[in-house]
Order: structure tokens, then C-alpha cells, then sequence
């Protein structure tokens, strides 16, 4: 098993080489639009649902982390949420995304991140489109090999790369599993 532990940690230090590699210059291109951001006034906003929520969680609220960092946290869509499976049901909802969004102080000028791997739901895909009506600028961070591979679970038919202004792609792999096992189905 050990040899497997070892290929899982080269596996994922060769998707950070890959993320350096293709994505760095839009890293940068955040990096500058929310300094910019920052210094008209305006806010950063996280929003992630279910274990793409974690990353919202992460950034707000560190020791020597930004202020106007802002996480956007719906119980509804939190793996504290009982039963967990509820959250599934809730990102998938056509609309409620629209309303987590009327929740926020969010305006025009600020900035959106916004996590999911997929792309395809509809709590992220209400929630760029509603920002981008509002002159939000959208970020996505998502899986563009994945995303690109499933249909949208949104009437418009689009995936959140297809509605972000920049999209970063975290260069992992289809769906979340990347090591086989030996006499493992999954």
C-alpha cells in the first residue's frame, strides 16, 4: 500500500506542476482584479457548495488574511447539514442559488469566486449569472477536463465555465478519484 501512498503524492504534485504551468497567468489576472477591487472599495466573495464550500471556509477569517474577504455559507449547502445528501439536492435546485445570492451585500464592482469542480449545477450557475447581471465580475474555479465532459443541471444549458469572466482550471481529474486499487470497484 505504501507504494500507492507514494503514487498518490507524486500524482498530486504533478497537478500542481500542471496548474503552475497553464494556469498561472490567470492566477495573476485574479490576483490583480481583486487588488483592484480591494482598492476601489469593493469586496471579494467566496461561495462553494457542499465540499466545494470548504474552499469559502478556508480564506475567511485567517490570521493575516484579507478583511474584505466575504464567504458565502448557506447551511443548506454545508457538510454539516444532516443528511449530508440534502446538500445534493440543494445545489441542484434551479433557483436557489438566486436566492442564496439575495443574501449577500454583493454589488457591482465586487468579486465572485466561485468553486465548483463540476460545473454543472445549478446553485453555481444561478449564482455567476446573478452576479453578472449585477456588474460582479465571476470567477470560476473548476475542473475544465471534468466540465467539459457532463451536461449543465441549469435551463440554460451552461456550466459555470461557460459563465465566469476568468476561469481557472484546477488541472485535476475526472470526477474525484485519481489512484486505482487493486480489487476496488470505485
Amino acid at each position: 500500500m505504501a507504494s500507492k501512498s507514494l503514487e498518490f503524492v507524486q500524482h498530486i504534485k504533478d497537478i500542481i506542476d500542471k496548474v503552475v504551468e497553464t494556469q498561472y497567468s490567470k492566477i495573476n489576472q485574479v490576483s490583480d482584479l481583486m487588488v483592484n477591487a480591494i482598492k476601489n472599495g469593493k469586496c471579494i466573495y467566496v461561495f462553494g457548495a457542499s465540499h466545494a464550500g470548504i474552499i469559502a471556509q478556508e480564506v475567511f477569517y485567517r490570521t493575516g488574511g484579507l478583511v474584505p474577504i466575504n464567504p458565502i455559507l448557506p447551511s443548506s449547502l454545508m457538510l454539516n447539514t444532516r443528511p449530508v445528501t440534502h446538500t445534493s439536492a440543494m445545489e441542484r435546485l434551479e433557483g436557489y442559488g438566486s436566492e442564496v445570492l439575495k443574501t449577500t451585500n454583493i454589488q457591482e464592482g465586487d468579486v465572485l469566486l466561485i468553486h465548483s469542480v463540476s460545473g454543472r449545477n445549478a446553485v453555481a450557475i444561478d449564482m455567476a449569472l446573478g452576479a453578472k447581471a449585477k456588474g460582479v465580475k465571476v470567477i470560476a474555479l473548476t475542473n475544465l477536463t471534468y466540465s467539459s465532459q457532463v451536461t449543465a443541471r441549469h435551463s440554460s444549458s451552461k456550466r459555470l465555465f461557460e459563465c465566469a469572466d476568468i476561469v481557472i482550471d484546477n488541472c485535476g481529474d475526472f470526477e474525484d478519484s485519481c489512484i486505482e486499487l487493486t480489487n476496488f470497484d470505485q
